[in-house]
């Protein structure tokens, strides 16, 4: 595996290192200690999954780390744990064994074992695995087995714990602080909803760590661990003058959905100045999804908009210029929810007044604290290429100072993205320059474009992103774009790299995926079609794309439903692609 600085990203040499540790940490937990069967996969691949996270946030950042695991999880495992092929991270069954390598499996998997590592402490967890691997050294193994040998090196009872192995779905936590004479009184509820196969739950012990925040100070007395184990609990904490401010679910602990009674101020207030980064990043995602969810539905008059977004704006004006944050945090704390995070959060959604409310609140951003984001970028623009972390960090932020740039003086952000692209020493500032570009209708859009592709021909994975950058564009004729692409002399379905980075990235493109006329609905549809008899693994990822259609508002429902009642009458579809389609359609 190869990477350098002319054609690979800071996320591309990331993503070499965590798949080597992936592979590498395989040859304990996967080779000397295999699976049983099937069903046992999360045994070796939450684990290694695990395993690989770990390493990767001692070489970087731990803090940025944890928010990017975080972001994945969210926007490929909270779907699928809510919608029609949600399945325990150890299924029951399974029709075809190459569906079974799910974000489910690998992410959540992982995510379960991290909680047992929570609950033990690191040093009690490595006593576990330690007599996990004496124990079953060259034998084929049950996740059964892994939590036994947990039980009894970290001395822990896993019991209840257990049902995270065999139950599907996102807990959902409702969260609420009391205070009354000098206490202060955690109140929580948990909900396990109902799956495919899966309509009553019983409750999970879910592990949290909090802090009550002093809001004079800005200080708290100490992380504390609980853990809600039944449908609700009171925790109670003693020595509270005054009502303090909740941080819950710190480092997120639990892979869960908390909805906290929290007041716009208190959530400006850990934005600002929680010591937990990722608490800190929550908060200001909190304060965002808030407001985007009322504006979506309507709820909210024009003061009101003003109001709630001008808190959005503290928030940003305490992360810009904080002294205290390296770049790297930074760049994670300017990131907005993703569309699908946010649709997420509703029963059903209208993908287009999600897409709309979301970058106008960037455009909105842009426009407010537009002389900060041109400062950050005139700042970050003078560190010279390294692959330290303090240089990283600055091209992190110099292509998100950039996207807000544009989206509030799209002018102004072209002509600075144009002198990026043309300045650039390296992958990543130079695609940061042109995926800006390719959602601007602008003459430096064609010009990078065309160097882009001329300067990288005949390396396929570069003209992978060539592809995917204008697939996932914002620009307003997204859509009509890839047909375009779709008959350009370098596309071709034989390559499922090349058909991952075409249509992966305008199926997950909310705008042009989802036009009000289901003509990009038709287009995934028509893909999966074609590519079944060629490739019915990839062509089997897609269905999800399409699978969605209960969560989305009627008339786009209905067009959803409909390409996917034409792939299940195909004759002789692959189990692959049957079996995603029918579960979806049940």
């Amino acid at each position: 595996m190869l990477a350098d600085p002319e054609t690979a990203t800071d996320m591309d040499y990331d993503a070499v290192e965590g798949v080597i540790a992936h592979e590498y940490f395989h040859n304990w937990s996967g080779n000397r200690v295999t699976c049983r069967d099937w069903f046992q996969l999360s045994l070796k691949e939450g684990f290694t999954v695990l395993r690989d996270q770990l390493f990767s946030q001692d070489m970087g950042s731990e803090a940025v780390k944890r928010i990017e695991d975080v972001r994945v999880l969210r926007a490929a495992q909270f779907p699928e744990d809510s919608g029609p092929l949600a399945h325990p991270i150890r299924p029951d069954s399974y029709q075809e064994i190459s569906n079974f390598y799910t974000p489910t499996v690998y992410n959540k998997g992982a995510e379960v074992i991290r909680m047992m590592r929570t609950m033990a402490g690191p040093e009690k967890f490595r006593e576990g695995t330690d007599l996990y691997f004496k124990r079953h050294d060259g034998e084929a193994a049950t996740c059964e087995d892994f939590i036994k040998a947990i039980e009894q090196g970290a001395d822990l009872d896993l019991e209840q714990f257990r049902l995270w192995y065999s139950q599907a779905g996102t807990p959902k936590i409702k969260a609420r602080l009391l205070h009354e004479n000098n206490f202060a009184t955690l109140r929580l509820e948990q909900e396990v909803p109902a799956t495919p196969g899966q309509p009553e739950k019983q409750p999970m012990p879910i592990p949290l760590k909090i802090a009550l925040f002093d809001r004079e100070t800005g200080k708290h007395h100490g992380e504390q661990l609980v853990v809600l184990d039944g449908e609700k609990g009171e925790f109670p904490f003693k020595g509270y003058l005054r009502p303090p401010v909740l941080s819950i679910n710190r480092g997120f602990t639990a892979p869960v959905a908390i909805e906290v009674e929290q007041a716009d101020e208190d959530l400006v207030f850990l934005a600002a100045k929680d010591d937990d980064p990722f608490a800190r990043y929550e908060a200001l995602q909190k304060l965002c999804v808030r407001h985007l969810l009322k504006t979506v539905q309507g709820e909210l008059e024009e003061r009101a908009r003003d109001v709630e977004r001008d808190a959005i704006s503290q928030a940003f004006e305490a992360i810009l210029p904080d002294n205290s944050l390296d770049d790297l945090m930074r760049g994670e704390l300017m990131l907005l929810p993703g569309q699908g995070y946010i649709a997420e959060q509703l029963p059903v959604s209208d993908p287009l007044a999600v897409h709309t409310e979301r970058e106008g609140l960037k455009a909105w951003l842009g426009e407010e604290l537009q002389d900060d984001f041109l400062d950050l970028h005139d700042r970050t623009s003078e560190v010279p290429y390294g692959r330290d972390a303090a240089a990283r960090g600055a091209r992190k932020v110099k292509s998100f100072a950039l996207q807000y740039i544009a989206a509030g003086d799209a002018e102004e952000g072209a002509e600075r993205a144009a002198k990026q692209y043309a300045l650039a020493d390296n992958m990543t500032d130079r695609q940061g320059a042109l995926m800006v570009l390719c959602g601007l209708e602008c003459s430096e859009r064609e010009m990078a474009l065309a160097d882009f592709y001329k300067r990288y021909e005949g390396d396929a994975l570069v003209i992978d992103k060539w592809f995917s950058l204008q697939a996932g564009s914002l620009h307003p004729d997204a859509l009509e774009h890839v047909k375009v692409l779709a008959g350009h002399k370098d596309f071709t379905l034989s390559n499922p790299n090349r058909v991952r980075a075409l249509y992966m990235a305008f199926a997950a493109n909310p705008h042009a995926f989802h036009a009000a006329d289901g003509e990009g609905y038709r287009l995934i549809g028509d893909l999966i079609r074609r590519l079944d008899p060629l490739n019915p693994q990839t062509a089997a990822r897609f269905v999800p794309s399409l699978g969605r259609w209960r969560r989305i508002e009627p008339g786009r429902a209905a067009l959803m439903r409909e390409e996917l009642e034409k792939i299940v009458a195909v004759p002789d579809l692959s189990r692959d692609v049957r079996e995603q389609v029918t579960k979806s359609l049940g």
